[in-house]
């Protein structure tokens, strides 16, 4: 198979995207070659298999959006159509961009490749929905991750690095308090502020022992999210828990792994609706999630209701951290190893591999 991974991003170093590189690399490990059209690119990585092809769009050298579609067409025509036989695309994967689903899927019909699109969010776009019809098939990490019916949805799992997010040999302490995580872009949709307001219910029943910490990893995106950030530390201003909250702002992909480790719990309290790997992530090294999110909870149903709260529940939130923070040493090194293994067997990089690739297979890539 000749795979073309159309996708925003190729770096290893970006914060939010660089997953993708994990992605593209584990494919190329089962296919002819890899060709990635990226909006932006890094320079070459030094994992990358010989048998990846990068194409940048020219967003990280500031082109505009015309030049870059423009450039986008070119190279689809190219590896579709003009390349030598035995290097022309055979099937093309679009990650989580419904509109270069759309805009490729005429090229793809003419050539009688197959296409399909990697989508997990919770919102509905006229994009979503033009390029749902165009394709041939979606892939989610579940059923919950897509908000559309499920005629051409495939569930493959989320794709997660089980070697790089693994736990350590035991849990990091910390003498100034346990240390909470919040990993997410600083978004109402990810809603942190009541991870913020359950730390204050936390610190007012601490009595003697040394109150929880709360480390927030991710930064605004838009404009609108920038009000939503200053609305954040004005709430921790208000609460009078300054030192006991760190806004890490982005932090680089490879230095997550070390995040989640230095965690007591992990609070998940996006809105998305979708399986988000920042809950998947520190599950597969062993750190609990505590999480609002349906998908996660699904996930999570073992445990039934000692990792879930209702969303903007903080009261329930920090009954919920209470309960795991007083697990015994027996009692976390099970529920470490149970969630490990549930990430492995559902989620892990190598089987979401291996099912795409039988995917598209299927579809005569």
């Amino acid at each position: 198979m000749n795979l073309l991974f159309v996708t925003q991003s190729y770096a290893a170093d970006s914060t939010i995207l660089g997953v993708t590189a994990d992605w593209v690399h584990a494919l190329a490990r089962r296919c002819r070659s890899v060709q990635v059209i990226a909006q932006q690119a890094g320079r070459r990585l030094s994992n990358a298999p010989a048998n990846v092809i990068v194409h940048s769009l020219g967003k990280e050298r500031g082109d505009s959006r015309q030049r870059q579609l423009g450039r986008l067409f070119a190279t689809l025509r190219h590896v579709l159509f003009a390349a030598p036989p035995a290097e022309r695309v055979t099937a093309i994967f679009v990650h989580m961009v419904p509109r270069y689903a759309a805009l490729a899927a005429p090229l793809a019909k003419l050539r009688r490749v197959p296409l399909v699109l990697w989508y997990t969010q919770g919102g509905v776009s006229r994009d979503l929905e033009i390029a749902h019809r165009l394709v041939d098939r979606v892939v989610s990490a579940s059923r919950r991750s897509y908000p559309l019916d499920a005629d051409r949805l495939v569930v493959v799992g989320h794709g997660i690095d089980t070697d790089r997010y693994a736990p350590l040999p035991s849990l990091q302490r910390h003498d100034d308090g346990p240390l909470l995580l919040s990993v997410g872009r600083l978004s109402p949709a990810k809603d942190h502020e009541t991870t913020i307001e359950a730390l204050a219910v936390l610190h007012a029943q601490a009595g003697t022992a040394a109150p929880p910490l709360l480390r927030i990893c991710g930064a605004p995106l838009y404009p609108s999210d920038e009000i939503y950030a200053e609305r954040l530390r004005g709430r921790v201003s208000e609460l009078g828990l300054e030192r006991a909250v760190q806004f890490a702002g982005n932090v680089p992909y490879a230095a997550m792994p070390a995040e989640y480790r230095r965690a007591a719990v992990c609070l998940h309290t996006s809105r998305t609706g979708s399986l988000d790997k920042a809950a998947l992530e520190p599950l597969s090294c062993g750190v609990p999630v505590v999480t609002s999110n349906p998908a996660v909870q699904h996930e999570l149903a073992a445990w039934g209701e000692r990792l879930s709260f209702p969303a903007g529940d903080a009261a329930r939130l920090a009954a919920r951290v209470q309960g795991v923070l007083a697990w015994t040493e027996g009692e976390r090194a099970a529920a470490a190893a149970a969630m490990r293994q549930l990430v492995v067997q559902r989620h892990s990089l190598e089987q979401w591999a291996d099912r795409v690739v039988a995917l598209l297979g299927t579809l005569g890539g």
